[in-house]
């Protein structure tokens, strides 16, 4: 019988560190059922261009009143939604922390999954989250380690176009600059897709810890 990837080998956080409504948020719980329906489907996904697809979220940075999901981010998950059955990609992982504003009960990831589940007809094997991500560059970093942990090696990151452009050209737009300097390194090979949509192959540094408390 196939069992979950262990968290700990893609996710450093300590437990409190993602909330929903005051609740810690069981990530293992959350990612068991995805966890062993990649394993079943390795090596038919391996045969595909994507074998998951990654939906950052996004909470404006001065925002002022919590929030569950922002009408953004449903605009990522409805285009997420339309390649996952353009593409035939049954995975998608959605990444995103309790940001902001600052205290706020709501998390990126969690509010996202909920979405897909309860709006978008998603079953909880199909949708996997990281809810510690605090930046563009940890989200891709921490979907990166989910990726890679479950032996695969193409995302297809599916986001917003100045988000999109963003990951897609990280020379000319500094994200791997950033990266470098956030980060200690570059997170893989980038390139784009689309206007809302990136190729992400990550590279094994994305297993290095981080110095941020909250999403090492």
């Amino acid at each position: 019988m196939i069992s979950p990837i262990p968290v700990s080998k893609y996710a450093y956080a300590p437990l409190d560190a993602a909330t929903a409504n005051g609740v810690p948020i069981n990530i293992s719980k959350e990612n068991a059922e995805a966890s062993i329906f990649a394993q079943e489907e390795r090596s038919r996904l391996l045969k595909q261009k994507y074998q998951i697809i990654i939906v950052p979220g996004f909470t404006p940075v001065h925002a002022k009143h919590p929030c569950k999901i922002t009408d953004d981010s449903k605009k990522r998950l409805d285009n997420a939604v339309i390649q996952m059955q353009k593409k035939d990609i049954p995975l998608v992982i959605v990444s995103g922390g309790n940001v902001h504003p600052k205290g706020t009960p709501y998390n990126e990831a969690y509010g996202m999954k909920q979405y897909l589940l309860e709006e978008k007809g998603l079953k909880n094997h199909q949708v996997a989250i990281d809810p510690y991500a605090r930046h563009s560059t940890t989200n891709l970093r921490n979907t990166g380690r989910f990726l890679l942990a479950h032996e695969f090696n193409t995302a297809l990151v599916v986001t917003s176009p100045d988000q999109s452009f963003y990951y897609s050209h990280p020379f000319i737009s500094t994200f791997n600059h950033r990266c470098k300097k956030d980060l200690g390194y570059v997170l893989g090979k980038l390139s784009c897709v689309s206007f809302t949509m990136t190729k992400y192959k990550p590279n094994q540094l994305v297993f290095t810890r981080g110095s941020d408390p909250l999403d090492p």
